[in-house]
């Protein structure tokens, strides 16, 4: 059983010009006052009701749960699901994009340290290897 946000149904069937009893005839096999009163009182629908809504407006099934970032928007079919993921989607590759960058950036910092590492290394082993031929003289 799904919670539906009964306000997107509405306003999808608002937005589609759809009729009542389009919607209730075909997603519930009701009249349409009598599906209005039955959709009205559900407090919870099937996953299979749930899809019926979904395929009838051809939108997402997450698109009837309460979501704030959706939005109704009429299309040629009917009616389609606005939302700020393509949004958030750029954002959020922005987002890796920078860290690559930093990555990036890091990986080269610790580059040029293992390079002053390996050249101080060889500074130390050089200067211990003159101290010793030093000693044995």
């Amino acid at each position: 059983m799904l919670m539906l946000n009964k306000n997107v149904v509405y306003e999808l069937l608002a937005a589609a010009g759809k009729t009542d009893t389009e919607f209730f005839d075909n997603v519930f096999g009701k009249n349409a006052k009598r599906g209005r009163a039955y959709f009205d009182n559900l407090e919870r629908v099937t996953f299979a009701q749930a899809e019926k809504i979904a395929d009838f407006f051809h939108v997402p099934l997450d698109s009837l749960r309460e979501h704030p970032n959706f939005s109704i928007v009429p299309n040629g079919e009917g009616a389609s699901i606005n939302n700020d993921l393509a949004y958030e989607n750029a954002r959020l590759r922005k987002d890796i994009d920078g860290k690559k960058l930093l990555i990036a950036s890091k990986e080269e910092t610790i580059k040029m340290a293992n390079q002053l590492l390996a050249t101080k290394d060889a500074e130390i082993k050089r200067l211990t290897e003159l101290i010793n031929n030093q000693s044995a003289q």
